[in-house]
């Protein structure tokens, strides 16, 4: 589902691209990426790019509607926790998956930081068990924090445990 770099290293704490995150989404999907072939849906994913398959693929999913940024998906820039709650929770819903608890995003001590229209992405990926309902670990989401590979490797190992209790 993940792979290391050349020199043999994982790097756990280097930050994700929204690139390698949807990469790495579509990896634990287990999505056959060379399906989606056909016009860029973001002026900078372009056919000659790794990612190309993998961001076509989720954007015409719907699981990345609203991660625009003036026409372009930005793949290099580190995905912040907001932006994989905001995916995560178009999956869960996509897949219609069963809440596993009724958790509020307003239990997170800098819940004041999260965006108001952001709040239900937020606890649609707690509620569906993609996301840890203790957030950092702290009590604290950090929605603008940038997700490292070991907490994608995570995000990955729950996403194909969560996806089993339903398929």
């Amino acid at each position: 589902m993940v792979s290391g770099y050349p020199d043999g290293s994982f790097r756990p704490d280097d930050y994700v691209t929204r690139a390698e995150f949807v990469q790495m989404l579509c990896n634990a999907l287990g999505m056959n990426t060379v399906l989606f072939d056909g016009p860029p849906v973001y002026s900078d994913v372009t056919y000659d790019k790794w990612y190309y398959s993998a961001v076509t693929a989720a954007r015409r999913l719907g699981l990345l509607n609203g991660i625009i940024f003036d026409n372009m998906f930005k793949p290099n820039d580190p995905i912040t926790r907001l932006e994989a709650a905001d995916v995560l929770s178009k999956l869960a819903v996509s897949r219609r998956i069963t809440p596993i608890n009724n958790f509020r995003a307003s239990y997170f001590s800098d819940f004041d930081e999260i965006y108001p229209s952001s709040m239900r992405a937020v606890e649609l990926a707690v509620n569906a068990g993609f996301l840890n309902e203790n957030g950092m670990g702290n009590g604290k989401f950090e929605p603008f924090g940038f997700i490292t590979r070991a907490q994608v490797a995570t995000i990955q190992i729950t996403t194909v445990q969560v996806l089993r209790r339903f398929y």
